[in-house]
């Protein structure tokens, strides 16, 4: 009994100086991490994850969890300063490596690295980072293909992310509606409509088969106008003029309007020699667009 009592008297003393020695490192470290770069190298200099780990006793998220404060505390400083975040991707990488399953340093860092630090090769790095070692993990895709679409402009890219996304466990239903919003701004009108339908045959609830009712809708229109469009432009190479109306283009046998799935009509509009749609004339009305 007594050995027992003497050994853990010497473990609560190690403990003590052990508490001791890293409350004086950090009093030492706070106060100098705000008055030089100097500090902030040094937190870039922080040993690697393999010799944490061995350091650290099997406390490795306790660190991962320090060094996100340290992180927080960086971007911090020079978002209030110079705004030059050069170790922002060192240090969230480094963090990462101690705790691979810590989700917001991957989406809050590859966040800042796309916006602040102007650093798409990091952004991007960290969070394919993240899908490979949490692969069943919806939030990462997801992030992704939100950064390539908002801050890149890589629309493509975008799509395959957030429809990555949706099919991972639990996923937010929102993924796929981005996915098939950005094919319909890209274009991709049939990829879309696949997706919305997808989308509307899957809601769980009223609302959400509205939104997707209304895009498979608007999608059946907007179709519609452009193939309406088009049969307009061969009656002007045909005849040498646009048609009077869509009446003259049935009667000419090149195209007979489709119903319009809201009720509408589609005409002629002489003023821009193009084919319209009264349901679609209301529709850009409602957002600002219309003539």
């Amino acid at each position: 009994m007594k050995r027992r009592a003497a050994n853990a008297a010497i473990l609560l003393l190690c403990l003590a100086a052990l508490l001791a020695g890293i409350v004086s490192v950090q009093r030492a470290f706070d106060r100098r991490y705000l008055s030089s770069e100097q500090s902030v190298r040094e937190l870039l200099y922080f040993p690697s994850a393999r010799i944490v780990r061995l350091l650290s006793a099997g406390n490795e998220l306790m660190m991962a969890d320090y060094l996100w404060l340290r992180m927080i505390q960086y971007y911090g400083y020079h978002l209030r300063s110079d705004r030059n975040y050069e170790y922002l991707y060192p240090i969230t990488d480094r963090l990462t490596d101690l705790d691979p399953k810590f989700l917001y340093p991957y989406t809050f860092g590859s966040l800042l690295l796309a916006h602040d630090a102007q650093d798409s090769v990091g952004s991007m790095r960290l969070l394919d980072k993240a899908k490979r070692l949490n692969p069943d993990q919806w939030q990462f895709p997801y992030m992704k293909g939100f950064i390539l679409y908002v801050f890149f402009q890589r629309g493509d890219e975008a799509i395959a992310e957030f429809v990555a996304a949706s099919k991972l466990p639990d996923a937010w239903e929102g993924a796929l509606r981005f996915a098939a919003w950005i094919a319909r701004k890209q274009g991709q009108r049939e990829t879309s409509k696949k997706m919305w339908q997808e989308l509307y045959d899957t809601a769980r609830s009223d609302k959400e088969r509205d939104v997707a009712r209304y895009y498979l809708d608007k999608i059946a229109i907007e179709q519609e106008l452009d193939r309406l469009q088009a049969a307009a432009a061969r009656f002007r190479k045909e005849s040498g003029r646009w048609p009077g109306s869509l009446a003259e283009l049935a009667a000419a046998g090149l195209a007979r309007p489709a119903p319009d799935p809201k009720g509408g009509a589609y005409y002629w509009s002489a003023a821009d020699s193009s084919v319209r749609n009264t349901t679609n004339d209301a529709m850009l009305k409602q957002i600002g667009r219309g003539r």
